[in-house]
């Protein structure tokens, strides 16, 4: 812990001189106006007197179809107006206050979430199938008790959650934007391996290797969010590895024995590898 905070202060504090060496936004001038009635289709005359606001888009999108808005407040409140050209949107959402949350902008989260799931559970699922064709390991099924493969199961909903937040969160960012991906990368990725050095069995041997696996998978994280600007892909992957490799596969994660559906036995030498990875 103690070499987490003096990690931890470091990078906040590049961080911070970053941000006041950056150099500042645009301004956005909001105009006052008499009330007005909202109609969506931007047909009200006080919309005249407002300039539209270009949305700077991602840089690595395929789709270069404009996005912008315009906004107006007066003593009722804050008033806006977008305008795209996504012919894709399925929003059904027409009331006010209704849950816009769960039309399309949620459907792209769900999708990158199961992209992420799919590839964590192949992650983990590929070099054990390599491993059983080799004859290095096989499994037996464990006695299952349902009510502690949900506990594990929510506990690393949980972990992952949590640990994407931190990891791949505000600080890395910001860090992004301040010192760009790569070097974000190596900050982000030392700072997690900080954070697993004393997980259970970290000794010798098993220590060099998990260390290296572990820096690695924080790079794969990282790689994950800076592709679909979004943290769903990384908590998918995060975590669909970890339950796989420890609740399906029966290998501890992060040094750590839990209730899983098999039971690994060791045939050969060879598992030695997968075993350290698995830390």
């Amino acid at each position: 812990m103690k070499y987490f905070s003096i990690f931890f202060l470091i990078v906040s504090g590049l961080v911070t001189i970053r941000s006041k060496a950056s150099p500042g936004r645009d301004t956005i001038i909001v105009k006052h106006t008499t009330a007005f009635e909202l109609t969506g289709g931007g047909e009200s005359e006080q919309w005249k007197a407002a300039t539209w606001n270009i949305i700077q888009q991602r840089r690595d999108t395929l789709n270069k179809r404009e996005t912008k808005f315009k906004t107006l407040y007066s003593g009722k409140g804050i008033y806006f107006l977008f305008s795209n050209q996504d012919e894709v949107l399925t929003a059904s959402k027409a009331s006010d206050f209704d849950s816009l949350w769960l039309e399309d902008v949620n459907e792209a989260w769900i999708k990158t979430l199961f992209s992420g799931i799919l590839i964590g559970a192949s992650l983990m699922l590929t070099p054990a199938f390599i491993l059983f064709l080799f004859g290095a390991v096989q499994w037996r099924v464990n006695t299952i008790d349902y009510s502690s493969i949900v506990s594990v199961t929510f506990l690393f909903v949980s972990i992952a959650v949590a640990e994407e937040l931190l990891f791949r969160g505000f600080i890395f960012q910001r860090l992004i934007s301040g010192i760009g991906q790569w070097k974000a990368q190596l900050i982000i990725g030392g700072l997690f391996l900080l954070t697993h050095l004393n997980n259970p069995g970290m000794t010798g041997i098993i220590k060099a290797f998990a260390s290296i696996n572990i820096f690695l998978a924080s790079i794969m994280f990282g790689l994950a969010f800076i592709r679909t600007k979004s943290l769903s892909m990384p908590i998918g992957l995060h975590f669909m590895a970890n339950w796989v490799q420890g609740v399906v596969l029966g290998f501890g994660v992060s040094g750590n024995e839990q209730t899983s559906i098999l039971k690994p036995g060791y045939l050969s030498c060879l598992h030695a590898l997968f075993h350290l990875f698995a830390r």
